[in-house]
């Protein structure tokens, strides 16, 4: 096994027992009676189902980022990208907030994400449902900051890049029920977060831009806002030669290209003199 994926193997054969430990130090038999009586204190009149705001025309700023781990797989054929790669997303909830001196300095929660309103944002062009591969935990701050981090395998749709061998993978992130005067999407980055990338020997990212769309219908009078990000790939030096030889026309055998000289040169259709 290489030794990116054998770095990749333990990162995540790890992660099950770090969800365990946090899940345990998390659960309520373990809670500060401080945090305990917050968790009682936020959640009681909580209303998960509607949009965590002052006023109903108040908009929710949520910021996107994705962060890529591991290239498993690209399908150039198919125009298919197989990936493993955290997705965070950030918002307000205003219904969440607290002075921390009254929970003796409490300054974070840990709490389930069923307990609380989250995004309904989604990929929209998968070719298949997402994998996820980690728990769906919040933790929300002090001042209303709510943080979601998955960590997900995917398969998006990708094309070729003009005549060059690349090809650009898009992973577009959307609400998939709210407008942009609901929910707009956004992002603080403009380009797609590598600091945990593992190295993929095949193919080499050349460019991760990450940008915010607007897109408006002629049936509603409001904007649905995106953020996509368009990882851009190409094949290394090695996966190119290794390539161009399967692709080369295969030689004629010598000792066969001799037998069939003879025979043109001594068939009697053949013979010119």
């Amino acid at each position: 096994m290489a030794p990116n994926r054998q770095h990749m193997h333990r990162t995540l054969s790890q992660w099950p027992l770090r969800l365990f430990i946090l899940a345990w130090l998390t659960s309520p038999a373990l809670c500060s009676p401080s945090e305990a009586r917050l968790y009682h204190d936020l959640f009681t009149s909580y209303n998960k189902y509607v949009r965590p705001v002052v006023n109903a025309s108040d908009t929710i700023q949520v910021n996107v980022d994705l962060s890529i781990i591991d290239i498993r797989d690209l399908d150039f054929e198919e125009g298919v990208l197989d990936m493993i790669s955290w997705v965070s997303l950030t918002w307000t909830d205003h219904l969440l907030k607290w002075s921390p001196g009254e929970y003796e300095g409490v300054n974070y929660l840990n709490v389930p994400s069923e307990t609380t309103w989250v995004p309904d944002i989604v990929i929209s062009n998968l070719v298949s449902s997402p994998v996820e591969l980690s728990p769906s935990r919040l933790v929300v701050s002090s001042d209303g900051r709510v943080l979601l981090v998955k960590m997900y395998r995917t398969r998006t749709l990708c094309r070729s890049h003009g005549d060059l061998p690349k090809h650009a993978c898009v992973v577009k992130f959307m609400s998939w029920t709210y407008n942009g005067f609901q929910v707009n999407v956004e992002s603080e980055r403009t380009e797609v977060n590598l600091n945990e990338y593992i190295i993929n020997e095949q193919w080499k990212i050349i460019e991760r831009n990450m940008t915010r769309n607007v897109a408006f219908y002629s049936c509603c009078p409001e904007s649905y806002p995106s953020v996509t990000a368009e990882i851009i790939l190409a094949p290394k030096r090695e996966k190119m030669r290794d390539d161009a030889v399967s692709n080369a026309p295969q030689h004629f055998p010598a000792d066969k290209l001799c037998y069939v000289l003879c025979m043109i040169f001594l068939s009697p259709m053949m013979r010119i003199f």
